[in-house]
């Protein structure tokens, strides 16, 4: 659900023009200080209510490139997880926001269906959350 993106912002010049080894060799070096904070926040959401805690965090105060509304899966999987942990009217309430941002994109039978899907989920309540 989440996606990784690596800014190579961190390399003074990220450009294969100074030879590949230099651009691996950099790039190397940006990994290794970036994985093990992709591993603590994957870490931190193993479950359904860690998972939306990060999305949260996501929306209160921006990931590391893109808004939370610039993602089409994210508010999407707010909902979804949302209901999912038994909050089904908030969970209406956010795919509304979903689908009317996207009123134009949507085919005519998904709102319906995402409707569904969420009271689906609003119905069968995990164990981790």
């Amino acid at each position: 659900m989440l996606d990784v993106i690596i800014n190579p912002a961190g390399i003074v010049q990220p450009s294969f023009l100074y030879g590949a080894r230099r651009l691996t060799d950099d790039l190397r070096e940006l990994l290794a200080e970036i994985v093990p904070a992709i591993e603590r926040t994957w870490l931190r959401g193993s479950t359904d209510a860690s998972m939306l805690e990060i999305i949260h965090d996501l929306k209160e105060h921006g990931g590391n490139c893109y808004h939370y509304e610039n993602y089409t899966q994210l508010p999407l999987a707010h909902a979804f997880l949302t209901a999912k942990i038994g909050d089904v009217g908030s969970a209406r309430r956010l795919l509304q926001n979903y689908m009317s941002k996207r009123r134009d994109s949507l085919k005519e039978d998904v709102p319906t269906r995402l409707r569904r899907h969420i009271d689906d989920l609003g119905q069968s309540r995990p164990n981790d959350s």
